[in-house]
C-alpha cells in the first residue's frame, strides 16, 4: 500500500482528456479509505474477543465509523474523488456488488473452518492431506461452473439463475453440517460438490454484472469499490465464522452460510431478469 501511495505521488498531475487541469491523487482519501479498511478489518478479527476485551473492539470500530463518515464527507467536497460516490445509487451496481462479497465470505468461511472441523478429534479426524482431498469436490464443482456460469445465465437469466445459485448454497450448507456431524461422507461429498456449484455463479458473474452496468468511464472505479468490497465480504465472513465455530462448532458456521446465501436470494429479487 505505501509502495503504491509512493508512486502515485511522484507520478504528478496526469492529463485527462475533457478535465481541465489533469487528474490529481486523492491523498486525504486514500488515507481515510486505507484507515477506514484496516480499522474496520481489525473490529472483525476483534470480534471473538469482545467478551473479554470490549476496550478493544469497541476502539477499532469507533476509529471505523470515524474514519469512513470523514471519507465520504470528504469525497463529496473533493474535485476528483477517490471513490465515485454516485455509483453507490445504482441499485443493480450495489446489489451485484453485494453478491459477490457474500459469495466471498462464504467460501473463505466454509475453507478454514471446514478444515479445523476435518483436523479435529470432535470431527472427523482427518490428516491435513486428508482434508484438502475430501474438499476436491467442492473444488470440482467451483471450477467447473465458474466456466459455465455465463452459459447458465445466457439460458435461465441473471435473476434466476443467480437466486437459483443461493438457494443452493443454504441448502448444500444445511446437508455439509447434518453429514458432517454424522460422518455421512456420500451426503457430504454430494453436499460440498453442491456447495461449489451454487458458490460458482455469484463468485464468476456478480463482478461482470456489477462493471456492466457502468458506462466504461467509471470502470475503473468501479472495479476498485468491487474488489474493495469484496475483500471485506471475505473478512466479515471469517470474523463472523469464528464466533459461530466457537460457540456451536460446524455447524454454526454452516447456519451463518445458509443466513447469508438467504440474503442473497432476497438481493437477486431486485436485479433484471436479462443483463
Amino acid at each position: 500500500m505505501l509502495v503504491a501511495t509512493a508512486g502515485l505521488a511522484g507520478r504528478g498531475p496526469a492529463a485527462t482528456p475533457g478535465i481541465r487541469g489533469g487528474w490529481h491523487f486523492d491523498a486525504a482519501g486514500f488515507a481515510l479509505l486505507a484507515i477506514g479498511m484496516i480499522a474496520l478489518v481489525s473490529t472483525l478479527h476483534a470480534l471473538p474477543t469482545m467478551a473479554r476485551a470490549p476496550e478493544r473492539f469497541l476502539g477499532l470500530a469507533g476509529v471505523a465509523v470515524i474514519a469512513v463518515t470523514m471519507l465520504f464527507r470528504h469525497e463529496r467536497r473533493v474535485h476528483d474523488p477517490l471513490i465515485a460516490l454516485d455509483l453507490l445509487k445504482q441499485a443493480t451496481f450495489v446489489r451485484a456488488v453485494a453478491l459477490g462479497s457474500i459469495a466471498m465470505s462464504c467460501i473463505l468461511s466454509l475453507l478454514l473452518f471446514y478444515n479445523l472441523y476435518a483436523q479435529s478429534r470432535a470431527g472427523l479426524r482427518l490428516t491435513p492431506v486428508g482434508a484438502g482431498l475430501s474438499l476436491l469436490p467442492m473444488s470440482g464443482g467451483l471450477l467447473l461452473f465458474a466456466f459455465a456460469a455465463p452459459w447458465l445465465v445466457r439460458r435461465f437469466g441473471v435473476r434466476g439463475t443467480l437466486a437459483v445459485s443461493a438457494l443452493l448454497i443454504a441448502g448444500a450448507a444445511a446437508l455439509i453440517a447434518a453429514a458432517a456431524v454424522l460422518k455421512l461422507w456420500i451426503p457430504l461429498t454430494i453436499g460440498l460438490f453442491a456447495i461449489g456449484v451454487g458458490l460458482a455463479v455469484p463468485y464468476a458473474t456478480a463482478p461482470k454484472l456489477a462493471l456492466a452496468t457502468l458506462p466504461g468511464s467509471l470502470a475503473g472505479a468501479g472495479s476498485g469499490i468491487i474488489n474493495a468490497c469484496t475483500f471485506l465480504g471475505g473478512s466479515i465472513g471469517v470474523a463472523a465464522g469464528a464466533v459461530a465455530f466457537a460457540f456451536f462448532g460446524l455447524p454454526g458456521t454452516m447456519a451463518m452460510i445458509v443466513l447469508f446465501a438467504l440474503v442473497g436470494a432476497v438481493l437477486c429479487r431486485g436485479l433484471a431478469a436479462e443483463l
